[in-house]
């Protein structure tokens, strides 16, 4: 399945070294799963805000950053029936994220090398009742990329691991 998330992120500089950092997004998606010989769309959607606060503190060409942030999801799946004819329920789940860590990056100019390390902790429900829980109430977020800056164009390409998953990120966009 394919899907769209628009998502308008706004930051806000309190001091030279101080930002403040708010995000929300919506997006959706019809996904098709598969289980043995039987299949099933639904209609998926997604609500998320999100807020920052980071420091920046600079030695040399070293850049020291920790921060702390707070993100609230909600992720809603309509009901459907299978192929089989098998009713599967409305699912809503909510997730309350907090997140405290630092990044490390060495400025190389256009491009900076970083590593970052985070402890996330999650509150996570679910509106059907003996639903198990799709996050760890608290777990690490390890982070190695580059960050790149020219202009009003700005990309990342990073290496993300958590607890039990792996990802490898790529972003870009255009400053205004």
């Amino acid at each position: 399945s394919s899907g769209l998330t628009l998502s308008p992120y706004m930051a806000y500089q309190i001091t030279d070294n101080w930002l403040a950092d708010l995000s929300a997004g919506f997006g959706g998606s019809n996904p098709t799963t598969t289980v043995g010989s039987s299949t099933g769309t639904t209609n998926y959607s997604r609500f998320f805000a999100a807020a920052g606060l980071t420091d920046r503190i600079e030695v040399n060409k070293f850049t020291f950053t920790p921060r702390v942030s707070y993100t609230m999801y909600k992720d809603s799946l309509d009901a459907y029936t299978s192929s089989t004819n098998t009713y599967n329920p409305a699912l809503t789940t909510y997730l309350y994220q907090t997140k405290l860590g630092a990044q490390v990056s060495y400025d190389a100019k256009i491009m900076n090398p970083f590593i970052a390390a985070y402890q996330i902790f999650n509150t996570w429900s679910a509106s059907q009742p003996n639903t198990p829980p799709s996050v760890y109430p608290s777990t690490y977020q390890l982070m190695a990329g580059i960050n790149a800056s020219k202009g009003i164009f700005y990309g990342t390409v990073a290496y993300q691991i958590e607890r039990s998953s792996s990802q490898f990120r790529l972003y870009g966009g255009l400053r205004f």
